[in-house]
């Protein structure tokens, strides 16, 4: 073994060496032969080869010069010194030779290890380097796979960082991106927006999506600001449809209380075309309501669905259902069967008519089967203006025909469950729980933090620690917010009253004016 190592390092040494000095010899730079024997006549199969004398087995040096062979009287050159000439296409075949051995062990090497690793790599692409770059494809995919694995587990940090460092070495991959940007909704807020922006940024084609993505998880983040800005920035690109990024405009600059937005954007190009409602919207919030419920009960040009919604419940939120009802009867063609449904419902329950709204409700669920957008609806309603009793019939409607299993019908529950809540109906609560924990192997632990925010009243939960992981109808997440900050300000008056009572009582309390 000791001889073979030393012949090894010696092939390749006289590899080089032995060919430039034959090669100096053709070119006559050196008069002597550089290999034969000088002792020897120079003659063919008479001279011996002075190159291999010092090799552990010199018939090895026919590797880098063929012109050796085996005699009687031993190893010989088999050319007259004339004819003595370096091989270099040989050495080039060794190096090459030697280097594809090489490339390929490190080849299939780098393959047993990475796909040991879980690496999704194909030999091709590692052994040919027009095709490296399917690498980082290849590691972007482990990445993503570790990332959803801890997705699943509930490990968000370890999902989250994972999904990054996939999202760095592909970002053409949108879904590895937008999954990325759901993660930091749930796990960094803070960085949930820039997230936003950067995919919008990379990604143009799918705007409208990450758009949609990032205004429901600012939403359910009561990030009222980074709603008003996506909003704005969809209605000016001219994205359609314009009605949900209007009302989600509405929406944040009411919680903000900003009207300045407002009255910029209708001097826009992409607000003349709400100039009525925006104009109608800053009279209410200036507290002109005679000029308000004018301007809503009139007919809008151009006539559309948005502004039907708009125009029917502001009229009921302004306490003129009578209105809203005849307003309704003028533009039903612009509005869905359901949001007539909730129109009617809502304006009925405000009436001084009891028995019409009953007879409403009661055709309502005789008629209809129990889907989940019909429960959704009913739940909306059942916020919006809590009812015992027709809480307890649809509740007896679905108990007669349960929801099918399904995203779609989880959703449905969640909604009644939260209308249950509005109204403070714990045994209804309970009973959905269990409706959801019976339909799949998710416990739903966040019911217990949405019963604690609806039915203690000193709990400090806020929406905003729930409705990133509870999967609610978009226009539930509105309707909490709304009556959260109803609540607040609610709060803030009782607070104030106490405040003024608690100064009032001190000046009556015995030395409490002395020495002033």
């Amino acid at each position: 073994m000791r001889s073979w190592v030393a012949d090894f390092f010696r092939f390749w040494w006289s590899l080089l060496y032995w060919n430039l000095s034959k090669t100096l010899f053709r070119l006559k730079v050196v008069r002597r032969c550089p290999c034969q024997s000088p002792s020897d006549s120079g003659r063919a199969l008479e001279t011996h080869c002075e190159a291999c004398l010092t090799w552990e087995r010199p018939s090895r040096f026919k590797r880098i010069c063929p012109l050796l062979v085996e005699t009687p009287e031993g190893l010989m050159c088999s050319t007259d010194t004339a004819g003595v000439r370096p091989f270099w296409r040989r050495a080039a075949a060794w190096v090459a030779g030697t280097l594809a051995g090489l490339y390929a062990a490190a080849v299939i090497s780098a393959f047993i290890v990475l796909r040991l690793l879980g690496y999704p790599v194909g030999i091709v692409n590692l052994a040919w380097p027009g095709r490296w770059h399917h690498l980082n494809e290849a590691r972007a995919e482990y990445y993503y796979e570790k990332g959803t694995s801890s997705f699943a587990k509930g490990d968000l940090r370890a999902a989250g960082m994972s999904l990054y460092l996939s999202y760095e070495l592909d970002p053409r991959r949108y879904d590895v991106g937008l999954m990325l940007a759901e993660i930091a909704t749930l796990s960094m807020p803070s960085r949930a927006d820039s997230v936003y922006e950067t995919l919008i940024a990379q990604h143009p084609n799918q705007a409208m999506q990450t758009a949609q993505a990032w205004m429901s998880s600012a939403l359910q983040r009561g990030d009222f600001a980074a709603v008003r800005k996506v909003a704005l920035e969809r209605l000016e690109t001219g994205s359609p449809p314009q009605a949900p990024w209007l009302h989600a405009l509405l929406f944040a600059t009411r919680e903000l209380g900003d009207a300045d937005t407002l009255r910029r954007f209708a001097s826009t190009k992409a607000g003349a075309a709400w100039q009525t409602l925006i104009s109608t919207e800053l009279e209410i919030r200036e507290g002109r309501t005679t000029r308000a419920v004018a301007s809503l009960s009139e007919t809008w040009y151009p006539s559309n669905s948005y502004n039907a919604y708009y125009q029917t419940h502001e009229l009921i939120a302004l306490g003129h259902p009578s209105e809203a009802l005849i307003t309704l009867a003028a533009c039903q063609s612009q509005l869905s069967g359901e949001e007539q449904a909730s129109v009617r419902l809502a304006a009925l329950k405000r009436m001084s008519s009891p028995g019409d709204w009953h007879t409403q409700t009661q055709t309502m669920l005789a008629q209809t089967p129990p889907t989940p957008a019909v429960v959704e609806l009913l739940a909306l309603h059942l916020f919006r203006y809590p009812d015992a009793a027709f809480l307890g019939e649809v509740l007896a409607w679905l108990k007669r025909r349960p929801l099918q299993p399904g995203d779609n019908s989880i959703r449905a529950y969640l909604a009644l469950y939260c209308a249950a809540g509005a109204g403070g109906d714990r045994s209804t609560m309970d009973w959905i729980a269990g409706v959801l924990r019976s339909q799949s192997t998710n416990r739903f632990y966040f019911l217990d933090t949405l019963k604690r925010y609806f039915l203690d009243s000193n709990s400090r939960i806020r929406p905003s620690d729930f409705l990133t992981i509870v999967p609610l109808p978009l226009e539930m997440v509105y309707e909490v917010w709304t009556r959260d900050g109803a609540m607040e300000a609610a709060r803030a008056g009782k607070l104030r009253d106490r405040g003024k009572a608690n100064r009032s009582d001190s000046g009556s309390l015995p030395g409490a004016n002395e020495g002033t």
